[in-house]
């Protein structure tokens, strides 16, 4: 995944950075030393715990005016996306590894009550399976 994300953004290398981490919450910049940080299906992987320290450092690691961008599992809110996310988080109760560890999350709701200010804010449905996709910007 590393090498196809900087394999496509290597025609803009002043404007974009793809990093390589092993897996810890620390982000590998200085502070202030980024206006974009992007995590895709990477929340829903970790306990509210680690969420907390990751928004933290998230917030280090942003410029003033910079964004956070984030892509998560969500809870369906009607039909069949509730059907499935319903049965998703019994699963994940169950057997956690059945479904790599991931489960449906709220972001929204936990980057206000962290500080963040929702720029954008929507949900998309694929499949049956909805995902939260999320702009934030810190709050001064």
């Amino acid at each position: 995944m590393h090498r196809l994300a900087g394999r496509r953004l290597a025609p803009w290398p002043d404007r974009a950075n793809v990093r390589l981490t092993d897996g810890a919450i620390g982000l590998p910049v200085d502070d202030a030393g980024c206006d974009r940080v992007l995590a895709t299906y990477v929340l829903d992987l970790l306990s509210d715990t680690d969420i907390a320290a990751f928004l933290a450092e998230a917030r280090r690691a942003l410029v003033p005016d910079g964004h956070l961008c984030l892509v998560a599992l969500m809870p369906g809110e009607r039909g069949v996306p509730r059907l499935l996310s319903a049965t998703w988080t019994r699963l994940h109760r169950w057997r956690p590894a059945l479904l790599g560890g991931c489960r449906p999350i709220r972001l929204g709701d936990r980057l206000v009550e962290s500080g963040w200010h929702l720029r954008d804010h929507r949900t998309v449905v694929a499949l049956g399976i909805s995902s939260e996709v999320v702009i934030a910007a810190p709050t001064a």
